[in-house]
């Protein structure tokens, strides 16, 4: 006869209310779930829906770059990876684990989301009523004439928010809620993707100032990349521990020290914000995002490409 002796847990496994991943690594990452079901659904109606309107757009006799398609994939394959891989499965134990998924989801996600113009092939998937009836084009037309969003719109409004919603975060409870509580993860997830999807979609080509000044945004993209590097300067030097009382107080899982931690996370913010400011920064100086018919850079841009005939899809390339 055996005896069912309960299993002595750890005080990260009590405190997390979930059993210890297996030591963190690259493999770990690369295998390990946590997933989501929320953001599972929506990255897969994701990749449904655009696959959807682009045979649609072939239905109709238009073209869509194969280009834009593989950044929109890629977008979200990297969105599912964020929310339901094995970055999630370790956020609650390692605070370097989650710095990781909220820079994910503020910088390299809305990059290529954005590339992958989807409010451009729903306008150009959309046909147009003349009966008067309000069909999702008339709502996206009223919401990007909305004069809170073209404000927002505007880089260095979106580059304010940016840098206003990391210091708030870090620098209050919401961090606290959003690590401990599923529903504040969740808000999490939303707002940081949202944020960083108005930034991106905030700089289009403007016009250059006096002298030949490069635009509006690459100025608001050096900005906003000088917070981050602030901000992992700050958290490498810092002595205090970002959360001590959940990330201090479990006990180093897997013996990694809560202050190596943090400035491990401090090493994502700073190499992942330097690589999106280059990357748009090069994008911005080397060509205008609007680089020919119906290449969309922004919401407020799509809907001029939705006022067009629906024929004008076939000049899409």
């Amino acid at each position: 006869m055996t005896l069912n002796l309960p299993v002595a847990l750890s005080l990260a496994e009590r405190m997390v209310d979930a059993p210890l991943p297996p030591v963190h690594g690259l493999w770990s990452y690369s295998t390990g779930m946590g997933v989501n079901p929320i953001w599972f659904l929506l990255s897969s109606s994701g990749v449904f829906f655009y696959l959807a309107g682009i045979w649609r757009l072939h239905r109709w006799g238009g073209r869509w770059p194969l280009r834009r398609t593989a950044f929109w994939l890629a977008g979200l394959a990297t969105l599912l990876y964020t929310t339901s891989g094995g970055i999630n499965a370790y956020r609650e134990f390692l605070l370097s684990t989650h710095v990781l998924m909220q820079m994910l989801l503020i910088t390299v996600v809305p990059m290529l989301l954005a590339a992958g113009r989807p409010v451009a092939l729903v306008l150009q998937t959309i046909e147009t009523r003349t009966d008067g009836r309000w069909q999702p084009q008339e709502w996206m037309r009223a919401v990007t004439a909305s004069l809170m969003l073209r404000t927002l719109l505007n880089p260095y409004a979106a580059m304010v928010l940016l840098n206003a919603s990391l210091l708030i975060f870090y620098n209050s409870p919401l961090l606290e809620w959003a690590v401990q509580d599923p529903l504040g993860h969740q808000w999490m997830t939303v707002s940081f993707l949202a944020v960083g999807a108005l930034f991106v979609n905030s700089l289009r080509r403007s016009a250059p100032g006096p002298g030949n000044r490069p635009p509006d945004s690459v100025y608001a993209v050096l900005m906003a990349t000088l917070s981050y590097i602030a901000m992992g300067l700050f958290m490498l030097s810092s002595p205090n521990l970002l959360l001590p009382d959940w990330y201090g107080a479990l006990e180093s899982p897997w013996a990694i020290d809560p202050v190596n931690d943090q400035r491990l996370a401090s090493v994502y913010v700073l190499v992942l914000g330097i690589v999106q400011g280059g990357l748009l920064s090069f994008a911005l100086l080397k060509r205008p995002f609007d680089d020919g018919p119906g290449t969309c850079t922004s919401v407020t841009e799509a809907t001029v490409a939705a006022s067009r005939p629906l024929t004008a899809a076939k000049r899409y390339n």
